[in-house]
C-alpha cells in the first residue's frame, strides 16, 4: 500500500503523528502548506492520509488551509482517503463534529473520507480551565497515551478499518448541535473583536479568522531574527525593518508564538507564558518546511 500523509501543523503535534503513520505504513509525510504552494495536487499513491488539528470546533473545526487543500486534490475519487484529527479536549466534543465538517468539505470536492480517526494530544495553548469535566492535563502523560492510540490507528489504516465506536460518536455529535450553536455565536462575537471588526460586521468565519492577527502582539524583546516568518505555514509574516508584520491570512496555529526564541510574540489565543510544542519536533523541522502565500 503506497500512502502519502499530508499534515498541517503549527506546534508539531500533527507533524509527529504524520511521521509515525508514515513510518508504520511505509508512507511519505508532506506538509499541506508545501503541497498547496504548487497549486493543484495530484498523487500517484494508492491512499492518502490527512492529519490536522481541531481549531474552534463549535464553528468550523477544520483549519482553513486544510479546507483549501481538499479543493486542490485531483484524481482522488478512486483512492482510499483517511483522516486523522488531533484535539486537546474530549474527542466527542471537539474531534467528532470537526470530522463531520471535513467529510462535508470532501464531498463538496468530489470525494469521500473512507475512514477517520482521532488522537488526543496536548492543547497548543495548554488552556484546559474551560473544560467542565475533569481531563488529563499533563502533557507527557497525554503524549504517552496518544502513542497507544496511534498504534491502533496505524493497524486500522493498514487493514482499511474505521475508527472505534464510529456510529455512537456520530449520534452523540448530532445531539451536541444545539450547544454548538450557542458556543458558535459567542465565538463569532469574539472573532469580530479580535479582527477589530464592528459588532454588526457581516463578515463570516472564513473572512474573520485570517484577520485575527490584528490582535497578535509583538513586544520590544523582538530581535528581528525572522524565526516567526520562517515557521508560519501560511506565510502570513513579512519582516519589515527587522520587525514582523502580519499579512491578514492567519491560520491560528500559534507557530509564531511558540517558536519565537525570545518569547516576543504573543498570540491572542494563548495565555502569556504558556509554551508547548511536541517534544519530538524541533524548530528546524518547521523552518523552511512551508511555502504557501495565500491570495
Amino acid at each position: 500500500m503506497a500512502l502519502q500523509v499530508y499534515y498541517f501543523t503549527g506546534t508539531g503535534n500533527c507533524l509527529s503523528v504524520a511521521r509515525t503513520v508514515a513510518d508504520r505504513t511505509d508512507g511519505t509525510p508532506i506538509s499541506v502548506a508545501v503541497a498547496l504552494a504548487g497549486g493543484q495536487i495530484r498523487t500517484d499513491a494508492d491512499c492518502v492520509c490527512i492529519v490536522f488539528p481541531v481549531y474552534l470546533a463549535a464553528i468550523h473545526g477544520v483549519p482553513l488551509m486544510v479546507e483549501r487543500f481538499l479543493t486542490e486534490l485531483q484524481g482522488i475519487s478512486s483512492k482510499r482517503v483517511y483522516a486523522i484529527c488531533t484535539s486537546g479536549g474530549y474527542e466527542i466534543v471537539n474531534a467528532v463534529p470537526t470530522l463531520r465538517n471535513l467529510a462535508r468539505f470532501a464531498s463538496e470536492s468530489g470525494f469521500r473520507i473512507d475512514a477517520e480517526y482521532t488522537v488526543r494530544l496536548p492543547m497548543n495553548n495548554l488552556d484546559y480551565d474551560h473544560i467542565p469535566v475533569p481531563i488529563e492535563t499533563d502533557s507527557a502523560t497525554i503524549i504517552r497515551s496518544a502513542q497507544a492510540q496511534l498504534d491502533d490507528i496505524c493497524e486500522r489504516i493498514t487493514h482499511g478499518r474505521q475508527g472505534k465506536h464510529h456510529l455512537a460518536r456520530r449520534l452523540f455529535a448530532i445531539g451536541m448541535t444545539p450547544l454548538n450553536v450557542i458556543m458558535a455565536r459567542a465565538s463569532m462575537k469574539s472573532l469580530r473583536q479580535l479582527a477589530h471588526e464592528p459588532e454588526d460586521s457581516a463578515l463570516g468565519f472564513r473572512e474573520l479568522m485570517p484577520l485575527t492577527d490584528e490582535s497578535i502582539r509583538v513586544d520590544d524583546t523582538c530581535t528581528g531574527c525572522g524565526t516567526c516568518a520562517q515557521v508560519c505555514p501560511a506565510s502570513n509574516i513579512q519582516m519589515i525593518d527587522h520587525r514582523p508584520t502580519f499579512l491578514h491570512h492567519c491560520e491560528m496555529c500559534f507557530a509564531c508564538d511558540e517558536w519565537c526564541p525570545e518569547g516576543a510574540v504573543h498570540h491572542w489565543g494563548r495565555p502569556d507564558g504558556a509554551k508547548y510544542h511536541h517534544p519530538a519536533v524541533k524548530v528546524a523541522d518547521l523552518r523552511g518546511g512551508h511555502g504557501l502565500r495565500a491570495p
